[in-house]
């Protein structure tokens, strides 16, 4: 929990992809582009990691005692990586591989950057490794765009040759161009609202 605590940063690593978020003030995709993040999301998957509870742990000096090797856990060829940067605390990187035989639990092989020997093998709750094994669209956000309707003094409609503009005059919406008149209230309402809630349903990648 404290190193997720002092991260900085977290990457995802799984075949030959990465996304990496990155926490200044507030958690943003740095890679494979620069992305706003959906927090809600971003939230649930740091307190899996968090809040995980260690069902059992191996130490590498038991493992090499009771003749088993990271083969026996599906460590050998993890299926993902899940790596935690931290500007006071060593790099530490947990590898997620095959489900214990009842299939509640995950085995997790942890290792620090300052240490040559493996931290340990740990047996985690199976729904941590499916909260943490994500894509980089999982974690966009979603929301097409920002906005308390209420805080909207100016709203301009542009379609072809056809130009509105509509503004907020104290607490009434009136058209002023291309016609100075009331505007519907209810309408405009229903408009800001229906962007302030309007979220993007797939995306397309940068080129």
């Amino acid at each position: 929990e404290e190193d997720i605590l002092n991260a900085s940063k977290v990457s995802i690593i799984k075949d030959s992809s990465e996304v990496t978020l990155v926490y200044d003030g507030v958690w943003n995709i740095e890679e494979p582009f620069f992305q706003l993040v959906d927090e809600a999301v971003v939230s649930k998957l740091l307190d899996a990691i968090s809040f995980a509870r260690v069902h059992d742990v191996l130490t590498e000096k038991e493992l090499a005692l009771a003749g088993r090797s990271l083969m026996d856990f599906g460590l050998d060829k993890p299926l993902f990586e899940f790596r935690i940067s931290s500007k006071t605390r060593p790099t530490k990187s947990l590898y997620f591989g095959s489900r214990t035989p009842t299939g509640d639990g995950v085995y997790v092989m942890v290792r620090s950057e300052n240490r040559s020997a493996l931290d340990g093998v740990f047996v985690l709750p199976s729904s941590v490794g499916e909260a943490l094994f994500i894509d980089v669209d999982d974690l966009r956000r979603r929301q097409f765009v920002q906005l308390e309707p209420a805080e909207v003094s100016s709203i301009d409609i542009r379609r072809g040759s056809e130009f509105i503009r509509l503004r907020r005059v104290v607490d009434r919406w009136r058209m002023v161009a291309p016609n100075d008149m009331p505007a519907n209230e209810a309408q405009v309402k229903s408009f800001l609202t229906n962007i302030s809630i309007a979220k993007s349903a797939s995306f397309v990648w940068p080129s």
